[in-house]
């Protein structure tokens, strides 16, 4: 480069553009040699357990009683006809990919709003062609669906792989997708919270026995079984539905492949679900573990002191748990979505009038119940005290504070809005809540905000875990040993992570607080953190359909990369 005189910046992102494309040739490699040397379909979706939620449903909860009249006058399942409705049947894949599962359902163009419409942002501000997808029952407030993340992925599979109709095994595919027991309520109900009270331990029980019986034969090498969850794992429907998977033979645990916004398990989770060894919550660091275990049998089996005991002991017996992006209604509108403008020669960052953005609800505190007592983390309310006490700006109830920048001392005065307010600040403060993650970071992240990534001090977690954040390099484990080299990222080269966490008590935050102003007022690194967060921004943005060659990866992509990998060192 330098004999040629390329300009540095030029050479970093032409190498970054074909490591990225030579990546994901490496993975379509892996899908197409499985395909041809099987002659069958890599990946399919199953068939919906049309009978699992039969009407009515007959387990003493008025809520999960809906008759067709009721059905009918909530109106959330605008995918359900006369006919279902009348017979009490839900409708099949093949039917819903015309409907719910539609592009054009889901990536409802009349609901977009985009960068130069006054609801989002001035075009000042926004990254070119960014559109926000609003939520459909709310009209023109722009409220994203972030619990529409089972829909997404489902959408975009059958884009391009085929619905296994078997009513036993997977069409000799190497991957089944499985929709969740969730999204049979869904489809059944429509759009509602009903679900968190119809969850019960026999239907859950009921829900993993059928995808084993359809799915997984013992001492065969069957499919791995992907299951999206669109909700993060803390409520007590989500550890219902995990007791019952801990319930199943340990050979079906290990072969499911759950997807979810945040994989991080809560301590009661991880004792009371009994999968019977210190498994990892975060994909690469649980894969690196089977590996592991893989070794030491074929170490032991070497030396020929393996016996069965043993080696019933070295086998996986948990789920892989993966986390993927939360959609906060930032699509690729047309694969030319771009963050690089806030990196560029012509980007003025006094545009970013908010050096400090808190925007946080106090109530969603974190907490850990058990019988005997309930231990709220305060994180939340430390963090908001800590900007009080840094002159930062705060509402009558500390749910949004900013910290204005010294060429901007009325910052405060405009409205608040999710994505002005991001789109206008140089760093966002994203604590935990009910879990580890939030939406919200999100916004932070594909508006040019640099967030800052408080860890810990929620006592529902193990202090020692890192938050997995989708994509995230496993802290200890080296590039070249890593079974998903070359696909996590390093969150500190586009965020801040504060040391120790910044949360543990008030001299902590107001550690933190004081560590963002300080970067804040950095703007020479910020660019640097700035430019690579535009590089790895499209990793957390979902394209309606696969970009074209050449195109940057969205998040599908980056995940069937991962699930490639899955499949290559699947032990």
């Amino acid at each position: 480069h330098i004999a040629h005189g390329t300009d540095d910046k030029q050479a970093v992102r032409s190498t970054s553009t074909m490591l990225m494309a030579l990546q994901r040739a490496f993975a379509a490699v892996i899908l197409a040699c499985a395909a041809v040397a099987s002659a069958t379909p890599t990946v399919v979706v199953g068939e919906l357990f049309t009978d699992l939620l039969a009407f009515p449903r007959a387990n003493g909860k008025a809520t999960c009683r809906l008759d067709t009249r009721q059905r009918l006058r909530l109106g959330n399942a605008p995918w359900l006809s006369g006919a279902h409705l009348r017979g009490g049947t839900v409708p099949t894949l093949r039917e819903l990919r015309e409907t719910m599962l539609s592009e054009a359902f889901v990536f409802n163009e009349s609901r977009q709003h985009c960068v130069g419409d006054p609801s989002v942002m001035p075009h000042r501000l926004g990254p070119l062609n960014l559109c926000v997808q609003g939520f459909p029952r709310l009209g023109s407030r722009m409220l994203f669906d972030q619990y529409s993340l089972e829909v997404i992925l489902l959408t975009r599979w059958l884009q391009e792989a085929p619905i296994c109709e078997e009513e036993k095994g997977s069409c000799g595919a190497r991957m089944v997708i499985v929709p969740s027991l969730i999204f049979h309520h869904t489809v059944a109900v429509g759009r509602s919270w009903s679900w968190k009270y119809c969850m019960t331990a026999p239907l859950a029980a009921e829900y993993w026995r059928r995808v084993a019986f359809r799915y997984f034969t013992p001492g065969t090498a069957g499919p791995l079984i992907v299951v999206p969850e669109s909700y993060a794992w803390f409520s007590q429907s989500s550890f219902i539905l995990l007791r019952a998977l801990s319930l199943m033979p340990a050979e079906f645990r290990a072969r499911v492949c759950i997807l979810t916004t945040m994989s991080n398990q809560q301590q009661a989770f991880r004792r009371l679900a009994g999968f019977g060894q210190p498994w990892q919550s975060g994909a690469e660091a649980e894969l690196q573990r089977r590996v592991r275990l893989q070794q030491e049998r074929a170490r032991l089996s070497a030396l020929g002191t393996l016996d069965a005991r043993t080696a019933l002991a070295l086998l996986p017996t948990a789920p892989l748990m993966i986390t993927v992006p939360t959609p906060v209604g930032v699509f690729q509108h047309d694969l030319r979505w771009d963050l690089s403008w806030a990196s560029s020669a012509d980007y003025n960052p006094r545009l970013r009038t908010i050096s400090l953005l808190w925007s946080a609800d106090l109530s969603r505190n974190g907490e850990e119940h058990t019988l005997l007592v309930t231990k709220a983390s305060n994180v939340r309310n430390r963090l908001s005290s800590a900007l009080a006490r840094a002159n930062a700006i705060c509402s009558g109830d500390r749910s949004r504070c900013v910290k204005c920048a010294p060429h901007a001392p009325l910052c405060a005065s405009v409205p608040k809005s999710t994505f002005k307010d991001t789109a206008r600040s140089a760093l966002c403060i994203e604590p935990p809540g009910d879990t580890l993650g939030r939406s919200h970071a999100f916004v932070a992240l594909l508006t040019g905000c640099i967030p800052v990534l408080v860890e810990g001090g929620h006592p529902a977690y193990p202090e020692e875990e890192p938050t997995w954040w989708p994509w995230r390099a496993a802290p200890g484990i080296s590039g070249d040993t890593s079974p998903l080299r070359g696909l996590t990222l390093d969150y500190s080269a586009f965020s801040l992570l504060p040391d120790g966490g910044g949360s543990k008590n008030s001299e902590a935050a107001i550690r933190l607080v004081n560590e963002s102003a300080f970067l804040a007022a950095d703007e020479q690194r910020l660019s640097r953190m700035r430019a690579e967060l535009a590089r790895v921004a499209p990793l957390f943005v979902y394209a309606r359909q696969r970009p074209p060659a050449g195109a940057p990866e969205d998040a599908f992509e980056r995940l069937r990369e991962t699930l490639a990998r899955v499949l290559l060192v699947r032990v």
